[in-house]
């Protein structure tokens, strides 16, 4: 290595990441030939570990720094150039955007079964969307009051705000992060009873005969089909087809929880629901296109707003402690008392399980249920 013996400084010349041009640094030396030597040396190792700890280092920090320390000598210059990298190494490292897909390549998530990867990457991908509406870009950003903001803006019930805490608890541990809804408590799951009473009949009736334009249809399609919520805002023209070999028109449609698996639905088209034969629907195919708008629009939890809607539409019916998915229960209710199987329920209203269905509806007779099973 040749150093003139009236050297004062050593040029490096480095590549600015952001424009792609080539910059010239200046880094001053002193002291014998030998000395020297050994400082550039130091140089040339401190800009190799600034380039590892940080892969994307933008170079104009390094121009910055050593413009702001030319008092101070090499080796302060330099510590301080590599904290820098550092610190940007960590920033990109924990930026909200990165999140979910470390998280994905962690043996905490790999351990989970397909079904339960798909889940769990759902609500974390929720939770990142509210961070991104309340302009978080950085974790360090997160606080409690953000995650138990997140967790009441859900409106959902115990059992699925349990599991969200569960997942959240996945998340950051697989992380290696501080969890901001670690002392957020569980709920009681069991008061959830009162959300799978079906409407009764009365109800229905009050609520049909009260509700007017697009929520009147919405509840009479979720009274004769027992289909989702946001299934049956997202209802489209096309989902209204011909079966030749029924000789019948039917709900053809692949349900938004179950899309993953790709197990669609086939439900009469009964005569109460006849109207949507004849209903107009606008460019996308979209039945309902301004509950779509207004259920994309929803924050923490799909549909959270439109579904709060409906609630204050029940309370003002005197209609308390039920939601929208006891019109589920409420048809399950009038297929069991026509005496169809909970198999055949289940592939009605798309339930994975025989125990899922068990635990729909209010109409339950044991004998009649031995004798179908």
């Amino acid at each position: 290595m040749s150093i003139p013996a009236n050297s004062t400084s050593y040029r490096v010349t480095v590549t600015d990441s952001a424009s792609g041009k080539k910059r010239k640094l200046n880094f001053p030396i002193s002291g014998t030939v030998k000395e020297k030597r050994q400082q550039v040396r130091e140089i040339k190792n401190y800009i190799t570990q600034c380039k590892l700890e940080a892969k994307k280092l933008e170079t104009r920090a390094l121009i910055m720094e050593a413009a702001a320390c030319r008092r101070k000598s090499h080796q302060d210059r330099l510590n301080i150039i590599l904290n820098v990298a550092k610190l940007r190494s960590n920033r990109q490292h924990n930026r909200v955007v990165t999140l979910l897909e470390r998280y994905k390549k962690t043996n905490i998530f790999l351990a989970l079964s397909a079904k339960s990867q798909y889940q769990y990457e759902l609500r974390v991908t929720k939770f990142l969307n509210y961070l991104k509406i309340k302009d978080i870009i950085d974790v360090v950003q997160i606080t409690k009051e953000h995650a138990e903001e997140f967790m009441i803006e859900l409106k959902c019930k115990n059992s699925t705000y349990n599991k969200y805490l569960a997942v959240m608890s996945s998340f950051f541990k697989g992380l290696n992060m501080k969890n901001p809804f670690k002392e957020i408590k569980r709920k009681n799951a069991e008061e959830d009873a009162t959300a799978k009473i079906p409407f009764t009949e009365e109800e229905v009736n009050l609520i049909l005969n009260s509700f007017k334009d697009d929520w009147q249809e919405i509840c009479l399609i979720a009274a004769y089909t027992g289909m989702r919520f946001g299934d049956v805002i997202h209802l489209r023209k096309e989902n209204i087809t011909f079966d030749l070999h029924q000789k019948q028109h039917i709900i053809q449609l692949t349900p938004a929880k179950t899309k993953h698996t790709g197990r669609s639905l086939y439900i009469q088209l009964l005569p109460p629901l006849e109207f949507l034969l004849e209903k107009a629907a606008n460019e996308n195919g979209y039945f309902f296109p301004d509950k779509v708008k207004k259920y994309k629009a929803s924050t923490a939890h799909a549909g959270a707003s439109l579904n709060h809607v409906f609630v204050k539409k029940l309370r003002s019916l005197g209609i308390n402690n039920k939601s929208f998915h006891c019109f589920r229960h409420y048809f399950v209710d009038k297929l069991r008392k026509a005496g169809f199987s909970n198999e055949q329920i289940g592939s009605v209203i798309g339930h994975a399980s025989i125990k899922q269905t068990r635990d729909y509806g209010d109409y339950h007779n044991p004998l009649n249920l031995e004798k179908i099973m």
